[in-house]
């Protein structure tokens, strides 16, 4: 009988040990849990940590591995919920606390964007896209759609930093954003184009050498080549194929460049590029540099600036 007692009071015991370590271990997730669901954020400092990331990134040609906001070190994941919804909220004049929350990584971030210009509507949309995709799957998209192709994961979080770090210095979002194409560094100082005369061009000594090139070699033409590949093959462009052949050039180059639009004498499109040096963006209007034109200086200009049709960086 009292063997009988004590070994139904040690099993007694032994089921309440377990008992309460699952209970424990259960409390402790539900701790932490609720710990990390606290974590909020101001969209003042989500802003303040886009501007960190966009200097970040335009310095070292990468994104962070994490982001600190209030001691707290916020993966790119984690940190591109933050902006997609910061982005959101401050559309909809909401100045809400954003939580903190648990973002995995992407699977294989691709995309298929040569870069170009989103209005307002149209990021705001990307991020819309982007946020239910992470709400529905726990994870960062590989990359989102847009009207200028697929943007992948990487330059998704350097554009809307962008985006938020213009909200942080002119206190409105902007009316679009430039978004750079998914090659990330430019070429590699080498291009197919101009019959090998255009390798390794750099700076402005590089645009005094393209432009004199160009002079020489090829000339405008209303009706004739509007691409990059038909100038190369005739030699002919209007101002759209000039354009479009010397942001190639200068691309291949490793030069950020973009071509721009905007209404002159002779048309209320034309275009023209400019070329990212120390931070100006320098003109260089490849069709002014003809000999139809005379020859003009590469930073003569006929137009100003209308609309960013595309950038390559």
């Amino acid at each position: 009988m009292v063997l009988l007692l004590s070994l139904a009071l040690v099993l007694n015991i032994s089921n309440v040990s377990a008992a309460n370590g699952n209970n424990s271990t259960t409390l402790n997730q539900q701790v932490t849990s609720q710990v990390n669901s606290q974590i909020t954020y101001t969209p003042n400092e989500v802003n303040d940590a886009a501007s960190r990331v966009k200097n970040f990134y335009e310095t070292n040609k990468r994104l962070p591995n994490y982001v600190t906001i209030k001691n707290t070190q916020v993966t790119m994941p984690q940190f591109l919920n933050l902006l997609t919804t910061d982005l959101i909220q401050t559309n909809q004049g909401s100045k809400a606390p954003i939580p903190l929350k648990n973002v995995g990584e992407p699977l294989k971030p691709t995309g298929a964007t040569k870069g170009g210009t989103l209005t307002k509507t149209e990021y705001i949309n990307v991020a819309q896209t982007i946020k239910n995709m992470i709400d529905a799957t726990g994870k960062a998209p590989d990359n989102a759609n847009s009207p200028i192709g697929q943007i992948k994961y990487e330059t998704l979080i350097y554009t809307f930093s962008k985006i938020m770090n213009f909200h942080k210095t002119k206190g409105r979002l902007p009316n679009y954003v430039t978004v750079p194409s998914n090659g990330g560094n430019g070429g590699s100082g080498t291009t197919n184009f101009g019959k090998g005369q255009l390798n390794g061009l750099q700076g402005i000594e590089g645009l005094q050498i393209l432009a004199a090139y160009i002079n020489k070699n090829l000339n405008h033409q209303y009706g004739a080549a509007t691409t990059a590949e038909g100038v190369e093959r005739t030699g002919l462009g209007d101002c759209w194929g000039l354009s479009a052949w010397a942001a190639k050039v200068l691309y291949d180059n490793g030069y950020t460049v973009r071509i721009v639009q905007g209404a002159s004498v002779e048309a209320s499109n034309h275009r023209w590029v400019q070329v990212l040096i120390n931070g100006n963006w320098i003109n260089f209007d490849p069709s002014l540099v003809t000999r139809k034109y005379g020859g003009q200086p590469y930073y003569h200009t006929c137009a100003s600036v209308s609309k960013i049709i595309a950038t390559y960086t």
